[in-house]
């Protein structure tokens, strides 16, 4: 039999994502694996989403059902999807994918109604900074994108240039229904393309009107937000920019907003003109006026009404400019909400973090380990800076307050330990000294391995730094440790990633209570993954011997199969096993939930985690290779979850019947029923409103016929 959460994390992956593991282990991509609280007691909403970096976003219903969907490139030709399954007043995003019709987009994109046949089409960043264009062949409810060209030319034949790193922006500008194209220039001016039709290919035509619209010459220059200024010469700089067009003073024109490299605002620029004759003069160099956006430099404005209240709110995605690449790491995608009017626009800042999830900033690093003794895996992430910390590595604690088999994680300690060595944290624990409490040995940049030996008890751990150089050990640089005992003599041997992407093995020649390592290979089993290796053990295919996980800088991570013995290893490529998705990932293989197989969580590049779930234990039958849905009813899941105070909830019937929906307290005692009558086969969403009702956990249970499941909803006020 499937229990509740093999329905609910297969029918996740069948309906929602279009990722998943190629290879004979059932792993399986989740966001929300398990609930996960800020350091300020907070939820965060999406824990597994991996962070964010440099966020390129745009909202667009892409499938019309009336609300705003969000797409955010954070790295090259990947284009993250988050389908908002609210409302148009209250958005509430899921993640579905990190690669968005499998469409390759380079360093930026926007989809823009093209041919005014009530569909988003796409342009994307193409090879040679040439303009590639995928036009939208499907309907406004069901976008499929056929690439057309990957060198769009304007009327004159020429290949529209767009210089790195500008991101384009679109709008009509003389009021003809059609939208007009604008590219920055390096030199602070900006070309201007009007739309000129479509040629018999379906591709559109612009034609070149000029370099210099308006005559505006943006550069910018001042040491920090308050000081900026707008050039009135070149003076040696350049002016890489964003551009966005919006009516925030509704006077039916566009006005012009400019995120610059050498800016740490916004710069404002009111359209004086009218519809059909633009005027643009400059009104603010630091905007929004109440709370000006102040960061690293070169901000992506987007105007767009989250809300749905008549006014258009602003999201800011920062890509670190001249003055810093990492103070913004972790903040980098603002959310100012309009709490004025359409015609007088007030923003206020309301949050930094648009998208909630883990996010250490950059390069995150996982250990696992019941630290505490409490019959569940606590969890530890390095990093290689912290953002607000002068560049210095953290170690970030998230306790499990759960249980063994239903994790809840606390982020509990937002510096563990204090340590202050260095930067690039990479931590592993093992019990090096026998003494049947957890250790933790740690690498970091400088190559070097740091002992942080645990002087306390199973339960109450007391970590001390007892050697900077743990056996004069130095592979380089980015030392990244993983234990397991590869030659079943009763030790832990030590496998160590670095920056070149080779392993160096040091074998444990001395005992379980006395460690004794010597460098044995340097380029263990001639397994080179380019740059940043990262090891992970685990006995994956049960066959009593330890297989291999190694993470990379750029090709995810890669599979070896240990086809020797526990005495011998023999670690061979298996490319069957794949998880190809993630950059600088580093690999844990880990029972997060207690079902007896091994879960798989990646440090990876955006300071934060990914999470695939093992179903190898959990289900015998796979709804994506049968096409069926196992049983008449699958309780999906809720969302928001945690949610104030309403929430959706999500099932599916195989067949129609009489169902009933009820929510309970935790002592069983019936709370509310929230609906019962005739269903018909298929998806189906109810809602519950529970603004009378006190913080907590409830359990949601839905019966149809003699099929019952129930879920827990967490009401968070």
């Amino acid at each position: 039999m499937m229990n509740f959460r093999s329905i609910v994390q297969l029918l996740i992956i069948l309906f929602l994502s279009g990722e998943c593991v190629i290879g004979q282990e059932s792993f399986h991509r989740v966001v929300t694996p398990f609930p996960v609280t800020d350091p300020y007691g907070g939820m965060y909403q999406l824990p597994a989403t991996g962070g964010l970096n440099r966020p390129v976003q745009q909202f667009v219903d892409i499938d019309d059902d009336g609300d705003a969907d969000l797409f955010i490139r954070d790295h090259a030709d990947q284009l993250i999807f988050f389908e908002n399954t609210g409302t148009a007043e209250i958005a509430t995003f899921e993640w579905v994918t990190d690669t968005y019709a499998g469409i390759p987009i380079g360093g930026w994109f926007h989809f823009v109604d093209v041919d005014s046949d009530g569909d988003q089409d796409l342009f994307t960043d193409s090879p040679l900074s040439n303009m590639s264009y995928y036009r939208n062949e499907g309907t406004p409810g069901a976008a499929l994108f056929v690439h057309k060209t990957d060198t769009l030319r304007d009327q004159a034949g020429d290949p529209v240039y767009v210089e790195i790193p500008t991101v384009p922006a679109w709008t009509d500008i003389d009021c003809d229904g059609n939208p007009d194209m604008f590219l920055g220039r390096l030199t602070g001016e900006i070309a201007y393309y009007s739309y000129a039709g479509l040629d018999g290919a379906g591709i559109p035509v612009f034609e070149h009107i000029t370099e210099t619209f308006q005559g505006l010459l943006i550069v910018t220059g001042g040491d920090d937000c308050m000081t900026a200024q707008v050039a009135s010469d070149r003076s040696g700089r350049h002016g890489a920019s964003a551009m966005a067009f919006a009516d925030i003073d509704s006077d039916d024109d566009p006005d012009l907003f400019w995120g610059d490299f050498f800016a740490q605002s916004l710069l404002y620029l009111e359209n004086l003109g009218d519809c059909t004759v633009p005027s643009y003069l400059f009104i603010q160099e630091q905007f929004p006026a109440t709370n000006p956006i102040c960061t690293g430099g070169f901000n992506i404005p987007q105007f767009t009404d989250i809300d749905n209240d008549g006014d258009a709110d602003l999201f800011v995605g920062t890509q670190g400019g001249a003055y810093s690449l990492t103070v913004d790491l972790a903040d980098n995608l603002a959310f100012y909400e309009n709490t004025g009017t359409p015609s007088a626009p007030v923003y206020n800042l309301r949050t930094k973090r648009y998208i909630s999830a883990i996010d250490l900033g950059d390069k995150a690093v996982p250990a696992a380990a019941d630290i505490d003794n409490d019959g569940d895996i606590d969890l530890l992430l390095g990093n290689e800076a912290q953002p607000e910390a002068d560049n210095s590595s953290r170690l970030h604690l998230f306790r499990n307050d759960g249980t063994g088999t239903d994790p809840f994680l606390v982020h509990a300690d937002t510096n563990f330990l204090s340590l202050g060595i260095g930067y690039n944290y990479a931590p592993a624990f093992v019990d090096i000294d026998g003494d049947l409490d957890m250790d933790i040995l740690m690498g970091e940049w400088t190559g070097v391995m740091n002992l942080l030996r645990n002087d306390g008890t199973p339960e109450n751990p007391s970590f001390v730094l007892a050697d900077e150089n743990y056996f004069g050990i130095d592979v380089g640089n980015n030392s990244t440790p993983a234990f397991a005992d590869i030659d079943n003599d009763g030790d832990q041997d030590m496998l160590i990633g670095e920056f070149l992407g080779n392993l160096n093995f040091y074998r444990n020649n001395g005992t379980a209570e006395s460690a004794a390592f010597d460098l044995e290979d340097e380029n263990y089993f001639g397994i080179d993954v380019d740059l940043y290796s990262a090891p992970s053990f685990a006995d994956i295919d049960h066959d009593g011997d330890f297989d291999l996980f190694v993470g990379s800088d750029l090709q995810g991570i890669v599979f070896y199969r240990n086809t020797g013995t526990p005495e011998a290893a023999n670690f061979v490529e298996d490319a069957n096993l794949l998880f190809p998705l993630h950059f600088r990932v580093a690999p844990l293989l880990t029972d997060m939930d207690g079902d007896s197989d091994l879960d798989l969580i990646g440090g990876v590049n955006g300071g934060g985690i990914v999470f695939y779930e093992n179903l190898e234990n959990s289900t015998s039958v796979d709804p994506a290779e049968t096409g069926e849905l196992p049983g008449i009813l699958h309780l999906v899941r809720n969302y928001p979850n945690p949610f104030n105070p309403v929430t959706a909830i999500e099932f599916r019937l195989a067949r129609a019947g009489t169902v009933t929906v009820a929510i309970y307290d935790l002592n069983g005692s019936l709370v509310e029923q929230i609906v019962e009558g005739e269903f018909r086969e298929g998806r189906h969403v109810v809602e519950w409103n529970a603004g009378r009702r006190a913080s907590g956990v409830y359990v949601a249970r839905v019966s149809a016929g003699s099929s019952e499941q129930t879920i827990k909803l967490v009401l968070l006020k």
